[in-house]
Order: structure tokens, then sequence, then C-alpha cells
């Protein structure tokens, strides 16, 4: 109840005269992925995700497509929940699930933002395949935490702006340092690394591992992004480029997500890096 109260105290002073629509917890943002788990098993996932996204949605396939333009091969499975996160303002928030094929894990990151008739509906989906691996739950779930910072004044296009900036600003100390030491400065403790093909990297130091062992230069231009009303979660997305550094030229490109939270200090950390390389159509 008093992580309730500060959402809704943080919104209030949030507001500025302006009508919002108001969540309290991920497990208001649960409830609605459990309703989409409820309407995938009666019509299929493919339709039931559809008929979630909103208007804008895009699906990352693996180049950013409107939702209109999608082919949905999705099996018709019903993903296990690991991570949710709700904003402080209670209007947008991600989630991670998985579900099990013979030999891999599909991984379904969202983002989810709340609409002003009280519903929340997909503004953004992603889906990366990995080896079958043994997953740590119990470290992942995150269910009804909240970053509450009423009081902190920062205005949601300013924080949108400079999230796209803290996202090409790792791009361009990626091509001057590498990839390695361009994400040990923006890295959670907690964030999760997921790539096409390869097994779930787990906290901070263990994505930091497998940003180290790929090999070529990687770099990438952000295409839009989009943050919480409280400014203090969002988005970013585009395409990833790595260019070999031996003799071998061929570029390989790949759309990316990218999950950030804004530190105290309103600096930006990533908290979760989906990297999908599929062909478009294929997921």
């Amino acid at each position: 109840m008093a992580l309730r109260g500060l959402a809704v105290l943080g919104v209030l002073l949030w507001g500025c005269g302006e009508s919002r629509p108001v969540a309290t917890s991920a497990e208001d943002l649960l409830a609605a992925v459990h309703a989409l788990q409820q309407a995938a098993a009666e019509v299929g996932l493919c339709q039931a995700l559809k008929g979630r996204m909103a208007a804008d949605a895009i699906v990352l396939a693996p180049v950013p497509l409107p939702k209109d333009a999608w082919t949905c091969y999705y099996r018709d499975a019903t993903a296990h929940i690991h991570l949710v996160e709700v904003a402080a303002a209670g209007d947008f928030g991600y989630t991670a699930g998985t579900w099990p094929a013979t030999d891999s894990t599909t991984w379904q990151v969202s983002v989810w933002r709340l609409q002003p008739d009280s519903t929340w509906m997909v503004e953004a989906n992603v889906v990366t395949q990995h080896p079958l691996a043994a997953i740590r739950t119990g470290s992942m779930v995150r269910l009804g935490e909240g970053w509450i910072r009423a009081s902190r004044k920062l205005y949601q296009e300013a924080a949108r702006v400079a999230m796209l900036k803290a996202d090409r600003d790792l791009a361009a100390a990626s091509m001057d340092v590498g990839a390695g030491a361009a994400f040990a400065g923006v890295l959670a403790d907690s964030a999760l690394y997921l790539s096409d093909g390869q097994s779930l990297a787990e906290g901070r130091q263990a994505a930091l591992e497998r940003i180290h062992r790929q090999a070529g230069m990687m770099t990438w231009v952000p295409v839009d992004g989009a943050i919480g009303a409280a400014g203090d979660l969002g988005y970013t997305y585009g395409i990833q480029t790595v260019r070999p550094l031996l003799s071998d030229t061929t570029l390989q490109s790949r759309a990316y997500l990218r999950i950030w939270r804004a530190r105290p200090d309103s600096t930006w950390q990533v908290v979760l890096d989906v990297q999908a390389r599929a062909a478009p159509g294929q997921l």
C-alpha cells in the first residue's frame, strides 16, 4: 500500500494540470500480461498480441517494422514472465519472458504503455532465441518493485532527449575505446544481455564478458526511443552494425532494443539489452 500511495503522489506532483492514466504497481502490468496469455489460449498468440499493440507499435524483426507490416510466426505457447518493471509514474513499463523450444529458449521482451482508458498496450516488441539453459528466475523477478522519485523534476521530453543522447554517446564510445569499455560505464549491476544464438548473460560482469568476446567494431544509431511520464524508465531501438577486425569485411547488422533507467544523478544506465538477428518475418 505504501508503494501505491507513493506512485500516485508522484503523478500528482508531476501532473501540472494534465490528466494522465495512473497505474500503481508492476502487478497491474503483470495482470495485463496474464490477460494477453488468456487471449492467446483462445485465439492464438499472433492474433492476441496484435490485438494488444498500440496503433504506432514497432516490432524489431530485425529491422523496425510497424505492426501492420509485420508477419507473425509465433508458435502458440505461453511465455513464463521473469521480469516486470514499471516506471515511477505508473504509466510505462517492460516485461521479459521465455518459452522453451526443443533445443533453445525463446525470449520475448515487450515495452508497454498505459492508455487513457487505463488499459496496457504493447509499444515495442522483440524476440530472440538462445541455447536452452537453466534460468535463475529468483534473482530476476522484481514484481512490485518501484523506483519512486516523486520530488525529482525530470520533464518527460527532456529525459527522452537525454536518454537518446546517452545511447548515441555509448555508440561513439564504442568506436573510440571498444564496446566492452563503453558498456562498462553504463550497465546496471543487474543488467541482462540477450543476443540471438547465445545464452543469457545475467548481471553486469557476465554481460561485459559476452560483449568483450564479440569480435569486431560495434556501433549503432538509435532510430527513436520513448519514455515514461516520470522520466525514469525508457527504451531506445535501432540498427547495430559489427565490422569484423580480420580480413573478412562483411558487415553484420541486427536490430537492438535497449531498456534504460535513470540514475539518481540523472545519468542513464542500461538494464536490458536485446539484439535480434533473425530474418524479417521469421519470429
